[in-house]
């Protein structure tokens, strides 16, 4: 009696599937791509009463009631802002913005906006908390 042989199948293996799920995490990751580009200039504007401390080794950039900048203590001219950020930048990953309250809010934010295009990791805007 001959035993029958079976003829083997060879598997199939179906992409279908596979291939719809990699286009859907792509079409997610481009689409979270283009929102973190519209939020380049993210501030966060803390309150007066909820806050926490600068950082020690971030650059202090102060713009005062009088329209004067000072980095670090020294004065600057608005003209030769990004060239003064661009070598601290070299020494310092962050910016710390410590606007006075009566300050032109367009020289904050240019000043903000010059840290951001000197290539500062992070820009912060600084306040003091209130007077007991």
């Amino acid at each position: 009696m001959p035993i029958p042989v079976r003829k083997r199948q060879s598997p199939s293996l179906n992409l279908s599937p596979l291939i719809d799920v990699i286009f859907i995490l792509l079409i997610f990751v481009v689409l979270v791509a283009r929102f973190v580009d519209q939020e380049r200039l993210d501030v966060t504007l803390p309150s007066a009463d909820a806050g926490r401390p600068a950082e020690i080794d971030a650059l202090m950039v102060v713009v005062s009631s009088s329209g004067e900048i000072h980095i670090d203590g020294e004065p600057i001219a608005l003209a030769a802002l990004p060239d003064a950020l661009e070598a601290a930048r070299r020494r310092f990953g962050r910016a710390v913005v410590v606007a006075d309250q009566s300050a032109q809010i367009q020289q904050a934010v240019d000043v903000i906006s010059a840290a951001k295009l000197a290539g500062f990791d992070g820009v912060a805007l600084a306040t003091r908390p209130p007077a007991p």
